[in-house]
């Protein structure tokens, strides 16, 4: 029997492997987060984070699933963008330029940021891509050391360009520094 009409749910990893998957993510977040420097990299507004009015959403522009494992925790294919109340915005019949939201068009939304980012990050991201696929291969430990060292070296790359970090944003990053497997 056929079933049409649903999308299957994704699936949460559970026990261990969930638990590293969620602290990991939580690094990737907030490097996503420093590269764009707090604002949305559609529109420029501020997150929050640094007294915006705006929540500040990370998304895989690859996907997270097998098919993407490569990138699963790279912040090279992680885009910054504001959520609610500009999710709300466009149609159906908008293409991601139009609209907020990376989920109505994914593959709109990947053009559009190949355009602002251009060829080389292009390239980069599809080679990367053709890495790991297989969970069984995945080293919790090797990414969360690689992740936590990315976090410092955009942290210095943030303060050089912005100036000091707000204090309430150092915490949550000495917080994730903290973290352990």
């Amino acid at each position: 029997m056929k079933r049409t009409g649903f999308k299957r749910k994704a699936r949460k990893l559970k026990g261990p492997d969930g638990a590293y998957d969620r602290k990991l993510m939580a690094l990737w977040k907030m490097i996503v987060k420093l590269n764009a420097d707090f604002r949305c990299e559609k529109t420029g507004h501020h997150g929050k984070q640094i007294g915006g009015p705006y929540v500040l959403n990370s998304h895989h522009l690859f996907g997270k699933g097998k098919s993407a494992l490569a990138m699963r925790w790279d912040p090279l294919g992680g885009v910054c963008l504001q959520g609610i109340p500009v999710h709300q915005f466009g149609d159906s019949n908008s293409t991601f330029a139009e609209k907020a939201s990376a989920h109505d068009d994914l593959n709109g939304c990947r053009q559009y940021f190949r355009e602002k980012r251009g060829e080389d990050w292009w390239n980069l991201c599809q080679a990367r891509l053709a890495g790991k696929k297989s969970w069984a291969r995945v080293d919790y430990q090797a990414e969360m050391l690689w992740l936590k060292a990315e976090l410092k070296k955009t942290m210095d790359v943030y303060e050089e360009r912005m100036g000091q970090l707000l204090p309430q944003v150092e915490l949550q990053i000495e917080k994730l520094l903290r973290t352990t497997l």
